[in-house]
């Protein structure tokens, strides 16, 4: 990471100064012209494409600029004559171009670009059929551009990865998740449902929120609720390949609670498919359903808000509240609630009126509540993509203030972005906090930034996130970054307090390294390594155990220092009130051994968390129903009502374009179910997190590195160049040549070892951009890159290496370069064998 301590110090000035001048002449004060206004209604079309006689992978348009590597919103299946049809749902918007463009998946090579496409139009909808070049190969995804012009935007983009689909049984599959479905409503036909389900005792069978394979025959079936299908199901092919499929279904059901009062409920089915000798089979199965929520008298007594069924997708619910208000972001609206007179505001929402709700019902957005005052002034980020409005079809992160007395949304200022909802979604989590000093840090294109209420020049605290050199605290309130680029090579760390802007720097003493490793309550831990210990003969990578550990306070204080003779920190785990320590002890030859680990408790005492409003109560036919309760001591008798308030729109001098400077993206993405599911930086956080949802990781060019199906049951390598090692000591030399020369490089990796080099550097300069370190994934997550050809070196006890040349259905085939031979190990045998030495891998693919 670049030295940026000049930077925060400007900041500091800049926005201190900024923020005082504008705290007394004008927080509480509206320009002396306000033009009130009502958001724009929705104008973009949507586009589907034709597979099969039916229309599916339904898409929104975007208007801004995006980085379409991260985009992966489903999968359209091309026929061998290379023919496409799409529809045009218009909305009565006039199109005045129609056409497309084909690039590689990561965006950067253009295959194909046509424009003036012909189509017909039948009331509001068009349809456009086109065909592309023979320069596409089968059996590879590329990502199609439908570009449309109108009078209002001159380019709307929709974007969907396309695959020549001969040989894949992806009809029969979608075929399988419809009647599936559709059974699922048929008393007769569901019958045939219970040899598909794998049922368990430990699943949730007390909500219809959320109901996966594991869930009983009558959760599946939807209990007593009786619902009734009401929209035909939108189809999105995720992911295909010849043997899988990941599909979802997602369309609106109607159905009674146990007071007979009908409610209408969106359902998401997410099916995992595989085909295995003409049979299919259901590896996974999820179903989401969320009650459409509208506040109103019948939802509502005495500050209790009832929520409805809610899917655990939704969960945790974003919410603030004082002693008289409260403010809750729920079904896609930010609502503010008001104990004293019992009315509410709906602060902002995307829908309307008189739509069918799939333009403006659209989910890809969230909200984060960053301030509830005690006159009822709140504070709000809503960021995503946008349904309506001045930023129609951008995604970004806008910023907005409520002023309860006038009634009076005012948006401060918008910064788009280039990457997608989910990607958004991931950072933001990641840190997203407004300090007492009225300035707003978070995370953007993976660096860190603090922007000020008013929209002035944002400042980039931290460039580059990059694993093990960062640190953000549970609670968003502060980070801590090393100040130089490498991980294990630092001198000095920055401490910066969020509430505030302070920071504190902490320099690592004369001969050694200093480490950020985490927050634990108020205090920040970091650790102490010796220059002298940093070394690269015994691992993938140089690595440097630390000595020593300390936890400070914000003043600095040493809370916590352990230190121990002859053992050292391979690295640390936050749990609540504990501090898990990974432990090695370092022999006479100066090899590391791993001890076992211990543990630091924190004693201080806790503040106190605070409460959820949320609980639930059992409804007869909705199962689990969310309740919200703003309920003050002596909740007011008044009837309800609520409110819209008026709109102040920015104009385009506060909208913030972010320069980020062009660098490799270091982290991983994985998807399940067709949604993001994580954002990490090392492949194994990704794999784990997807691992029990038959997911897909990704690198950050949308290349894909790792999927747990469409493996064979058994594959076996053979090696054309082995290397035998000259004894127990060479054998990390010879595995490294072996798989050099497996992959086809004749690199001297003996000389570059010898010089100090580390064999993960010697892999990166041979084979850029295609090293995988597999370090913590567990031996049989490593199927999927024996099976497609590609050996895995092991490191073990020391400097004991091995490949990993195979497996079958009941062992793993490993060759020993000691003997340059290759024997069989026991998969569960396997999988605790390299835990034990702390599942340290690596791979080529290509």
């Amino acid at each position: 990471m670049k030295k940026t301590l000049t930077k925060i110090l400007i900041l500091g000035a800049i926005f201190m100064a900024a923020v005082g001048a504008i705290w007394l002449f004008s927080r509480e004060e509206e320009p002396e012209e306000v033009v009130y206004s009502a958001m724009e209604q929705a104008t973009l079309p949507v586009v589907s494409f034709g597979f099969e006689g039916q229309w599916i992978n339904l898409q929104r348009g975007y208007t801004g600029s995006m980085d379409v590597a991260y985009i992966r919103d489903g999968i359209t299946p091309l026929p061998a004559n290379r023919k496409m049809t799409i529809l045009v749902e218009t909305y009565g918007t006039e199109v005045l171009d129609l056409g497309f463009e084909v690039r590689t998946v990561d965006g950067e090579r253009l295959i194909e670009r046509a424009g003036g496409l012909s189509f017909s139009q039948e009331g509001t909808a068009l349809t456009s059929t086109f065909s592309f070049s023979d320069l596409l190969e089968q059996g590879k995804d590329y990502l199609l551009a439908v570009r449309i012009k109108t009078e209002k935007f001159e380019t709307i983009s929709y974007y969907t990865r396309v695959r020549y689909y001969e040989g894949m049984p992806t009809a029969q599959m979608l075929a399988f998740a419809k009647e599936f479905s559709e059974k699922t409503f048929d008393d007769d036909a569901s019958s045939d449902l219970r040899a598909y389900l794998e049922s368990s005792a430990s699943a949730d069978n007390d909500t219809l929120g959320t109901v996966t394979i594991q869930s009983s025959f009558h959760q599946v079936t939807w209990g007593n609720l009786a619902p009734v299908r009401l929209t035909q199901p939108h189809v999105t092919l995720n992911e295909i390949d010849e043997t899988t499929a990941s599909i979802t279904l997602e369309y609106t059901i109607a159905a009674e609670d146990e007071n007979g009062v009908s409610g209408t409920y969106r359902v998401e089915e997410d099916f995992c498919l595989r085909k295995v000798n003409n049979k299919i089979y259901l590896m996974d199965y999820e179903r989401a359903m969320d009650q459409n929520f509208d506040l109103s008298q019948e939802n509502m007594y005495h500050g209790v808000v009832e929520l409805g069924v809610v899917s655990r997708d939704q969960l945790p619910l974003c919410y603030k509240q004082n002693e008289t208000y409260g403010a809750f972001a729920f079904d896609g609206e930010l609502w503010e609630y008001n104990n004293a007179d019992n009315s509410a505001v709906r602060v902002f929402s995307f829908k309307q009126e008189n739509d069918d709700g799939v333009r403006t019902y659209y989910n890809e957005h969230d909200f984060q509540i960053v301030y509830l005052g005690e006159n009822g002034n709140l504070d709000f980020l809503v960021y995503g993509y946008m349904n309506r409005g001045p930023q129609e079809g951008q995604c970004g992160l806008a910023f907005y203030r409520y002023n309860r007395k006038e009634n009076v949304v005012k948006e401060i200022f918008f910064i788009p972005s280039d990457k997608p909802f989910s990607m958004m979604e991931a950072e933001v989590s990641m840190l997203s906090y407004i300090g007492t000093n009225e300035l707003l840090y978070f995370v953007f294109d993976n660096s860190i930034y603090a922007i000020d209420f008013n929209g002035m020049e944002p400042v980039r605290i931290v460039t580059g996130l990059k694993e093990g050199s960062f640190a953000i605290s549970a609670d968003h309130s502060r980070i801590a970054w090393q100040e130089e680029e490498s991980v294990y090579g630092c001198k000095a760390i920055c401490v910066m307090y969020l509430e505030d802007g302070k920071t504190n720097r902490i320099l690592a003493p004369e001969g050694e390294y200093i480490r950020a490793l985490g927050f634990i309550g108020g205090d920040f831990i970091y650790g102490f390594a010796r220059e002298r210990d940093l070394t690269t003969a015994q691992t993938l990578s140089a690595k440097c155990p630390m000595y020593a550990l300390e936890i400070v306070d914000r003043t600095g204080k040493v809370q916590i220092r352990y230190e121990q003779d002859n053992v050292y920190l391979q690295g640390i785990l936050v749990e609540n009130d504990r501090v898990l320590l990974r432990r090695v002890t370092k022999d006479g030859s100066g090899q590391y051994a791993d001890l076992d680990s211990d543990s630091l408790i924190l004693h201080e005492t806790k503040e106190e968390t605070e409460k959820s409003p949320v609980s639930v109560r059992k409804d007869e036919k909705r199962q689990r129903v969310y309740l919200l309760n703003f309920a003050a001591k002596e909740p007011s008798e008044e009837k309800f009502y609520r409110t819209m308030p008026k709109q102040v729109i920015a104009g385009e001098e506060a909208v913030l374009e972010l320069r980020v400077d062009a660098a490799e993206d270091p982290r991983y993405f994985g998807y399940a179910g067709g949604e993001l599911v994580c954002v990490t930086y090392t492949p194994a956080e990704a794999i784990g997190a997807v691992y029990g949802d038959y997911g897909v990781v990704t690198d950050a060019k949308q290349q894909v590195i790792w999927k747990r199906l469409n493996i064979s049951t058994e594959r076996q390598l053979h090696l054309d160049g082995i290397e035998v090692a000259g004894g127990a000591s060479d054998r990390l030399r010879a595995s490294l040549i072996t798989l050099l020369r497996e992959e086809g490089s004749g690199a001297d990796a003996a000389a570059s070892l010898s010089s100090g080099v580390t064999p993960m550097e010697i892999l990166q300069e041979v084979f850029p951009g295609k090293v995988i370190d597999l370090e913590g994934c567990s031996s049989t997550q490593l199927l999927y890159y024996l099976d497609r050809g590609h050996p895995v070196l092991a490191l073990t006890e020391g400097t004991k290496a091995e490949l990993i040349m195979g497996y079958d259905l009941y062992n793993l085939h490993i060759y020993n370069p000691l003997t340059g031979q290759t024997y069989k190990m026991a998969r569960d045998d396997a999988k605790t064998y390299y835990e034990n030495f702390g599942n340290v891998f690596v791979t080529i693919i290509h």
